[in-house]
C-alpha cells in the first residue's frame, strides 16, 4: 500500500515538473479534447458538456466532448491515457474506470497510477434507485418483497461492470439475500427499463432527476446518505429500513502522464473557479443532484491510492468480476 502511495505521488511530481513545461505557458492555443468514456447522453457526458461549454470559455478555446464508451470505462480512458502529453487531451472519469477496474478485471489496457495524472475529484454523484412505472412497488422495502417473492425473476440495469450502478445493487444484495440478475448496458438502459425489459436500476442522479419529474419512471429511494435537494420527497435507501446502505460514485478530471505543470495547474484552477460560481453550484447541486469537492491535485491522488487496494479488497470479498 505505501509503495502504491510513494509510486502514485511521485509520478505526480516528476509529471508536474517537466522540463518542457515552461513552452507550455501560452496554453490553449488551439481545441482541446475533453474523453468521456461514457455514452452520449447519460448524466457523465451531459456534466462534461456543461462543463466543457464554460471551460471553452474561460480559456478562448472550444472544449471538444468526445464520447469513447465501452468495457465499463476501460476504453475511453485507455484512448486519454495513450494521448500525447500536451495539454490537449483531457479525460473526465468516474471512479469505476480509475479504482474499481483495477480489480475487476484480469488486465487493463492502461495503469491509472502510471498513466494517467489527477487534477481534481469535481462532484460526488449519487444514484437514484429507478423502476418501471408498472413494477407493483412503490419503495426500497416492496422492492425487496417483490424480489424475494420472484427469486430470479427481476432484473436490473446498470452502465457497466464495478460501476456505482453494478456495485450498488449487489450490496443491497448482500444486505437482504435477494436474488436478482444484472444486464449491464452499454449504453443508455432507459428505453429497456421504460419498456419493462429491466425492471429497475440505480440511475445516476443527473439522468434520473429529469426522468423522473417527467414521470417515464419512478423513484424508489436514492443511494446517498442524505436526499436530493432536486428530489426531496424521495427518501434515502438507508432510512427505508437498511441501515448504512451507501453507493455514491466520484467524478474527476485527468490529464496523460507528462502533461507540464502549468497546464494542469491551469486546468485545475479554472475548474475550481467554475464550480465555486454560485450558479454553477446551483446547476450542480440543486438541480442535478451532485455534491461539488473540487479538490487539488495532490489531494485527489492520495484518493485513488487509498480506494484502490480498499475498492479490491471488497470486490475480492464479493467474487466480483467482469464478464
Amino acid at each position: 500500500m505505501k509503495i502504491r502511495v510513494l509510486t502514485l505521488i511521485a509520478g505526480l511530481v516528476i509529471a508536474l515538473g517537466t522540463p518542457g513545461a515552461l513552452a507550455q505557458t501560452a496554453w490553449p492555443e488551439r481545441p482541446v479534447k475533453l474523453v468521456v468514456p461514457f455514452a452520449a447522453g447519460s448524466g457523465a457526458d451531459a456534466m462534461a458538456r456543461l462543463l466543457g461549454e464554460r471551460l471553452g470559455k474561460a480559456w478562448g478555446q472550444p472544449v471538444v466532448v468526445e464520447n469513447a464508451a465501452g468495457a465499463a470505462g476501460n476504453i475511453g480512458v485507455a484512448r486519454a491515457a495513450k494521448s500525447a502529453p500536451d495539454g490537449y487531451t483531457l479525460l473526465m472519469s468516474g471512479d469505476a474506470a480509475i479504482v474499481v477496474n483495477v480489480s475487476m478485471y484480469a488486465t487493463l489496457p492502461f495503469d491509472p497510477v502510471r498513466d494517467l495524472v489527477p487534477i481534481s475529484q469535481m462532484y460526488l454523484s449519487p444514484n437514484v434507485v429507478v423502476a418501471n412505472n408498472d413494477l407493483p412497488v412503490r419503495d426500497m422495502p416492496g422492492l425487496v418483497a417483490l424480489a424475494r417473492a420472484q427469486p430470479g425473476r427481476l432484473a436490473y440495469a446498470s452502465s457497466g461492470f464495478g460501476t456505482s450502478t453494478h456495485l450498488g445493487p449487489e450490496l443491497l444484495r448482500d444486505m437482504t439475500g435477494i436474488d436478482v440478475v444484472h444486464v449491464p448496458y452499454r449504453d443508455s438502459a432507459v428505453p429497456d427499463l421504460m419498456g419493462g425489459h429491466v425492471q429497475f436500476g440505480f440511475m445516476n442522479a443527473a439522468a434520473a432527476i429529469g426522468l423522473v419529474k417527467g414521470g417515464k419512471l419512478k423513484a424508489l429511494g436514492v443511494s446517498s446518505a442524505a436526499r436530493l435537494a432536486a428530489l426531496p420527497d424521495v427518501p434515502t435507501v438507508a432510512e427505508q429500513g437498511f441501515p448504512g446502505f451507501e453507493a455514491v460514485a466520484w467524478f474527476g478530471l485527468f490529464a496523460p502522464a507528462g502533461t507540464p505543470d502549468p497546464v494542469v495547474r491551469k486546468v485545475h484552477a479554472t475548474i475550481s473557479a467554475l464550480l465555486a460560481e454560485p450558479e454553477m453550484r446551483a446547476i450542480v447541486e440543486e438541480q442535478r443532484g451532485l455534491s461539488i469537492v473540487a479538490s487539488t491535485p495532490e489531494v485527489f491522488a492520495l484518493l485513488i491510492a487509498r480506494e484502490i487496494p480498499r475498492i479490491g479488497a471488497m470486490v475480492k470479498a464479493r467474487g466480483l468480476k467482469a464478464e
